[in-house]
């Protein structure tokens, strides 16, 4: 029942310019100010600043989600209402298209640029454990930062419930430290083994 939901989101979301032109400088330019200071960063601290990275996607989560509603189309929502599903099925569907389409390409791309500059153990003790909290925390925050079926209003039109600025701020805070314990107290294989019992 969720195979609509998510086969609609994981085609159309990447293909709307107003989700692109939003989203996508708003994960990639903190990312590449990240990866530019990594390069002239004392080499004892590359992998903190490499794990910091590995969470960075965590803390941008509310702007991410709010936008999933947002489409030119938004006309065809009728195909959405008139579906033979439940919304909460599309929404499951969309959640997961959401994190299979633009979260862990994203992810791989950290690890890439993790391993470019000599971090490959920073991105294995971290990234694992940053993946599983981002999709806890997807799911937690769908439904306080989407209002609405996914592709189905108009980009103009797109609202967030919650106090977005002070979400990410504690997000921020949260995920720094988490990140932080990752890397200091955490091996690639424990990192692993968290996961798995997660």
């Amino acid at each position: 029942d969720e195979r609509a939901g998510f086969a609609f989101t994981y085609e159309a979301l990447p293909k709307e310019r107003d989700f692109v032109l939003r989203v996508y400088p708003l994960l990639g330019i903190p990312l590449a100010f990240l990866y530019l200071g990594l390069q002239d960063e004392d080499p004892r601290l590359r992998g903190g600043i490499a794990a910091l990275l590995a969470f960075a996607p965590v803390t941008y989560l509310p702007v991410l989600l709010s936008q999933v509603p947002g489409s030119r189309g938004h006309e065809a929502r009728w195909i959405l209402d008139t579906a033979p599903t439940t919304h909460e099925a599309i929404a499951r569907g969309a959640l997961k298209a959401l994190y299979v389409r633009v979260l862990v390409p994203l992810y791989a791309l950290i690890a890439v640029v993790a391993c470019s500059i000599g971090e490959a153990t920073s991105a294995l003790q971290t990234i694992p454990v940053s993946m599983l909290v981002c999709l806890y925390l997807l799911h937690a925050l769908w439904g306080r930062c989407v209002t609405n079926l996914p592709l189905s209003v108009a980009p103009d039109r797109v609202e967030a419930p919650l106090d977005m600025v002070g979400t990410m701020m504690m997000l921020a805070m949260a995920t720094t430290g988490l990140a932080l314990a990752t890397w200091k107290l955490l091996t690639p294989w424990s990192a692993l083994g968290v996961c798995a019992l997660a």
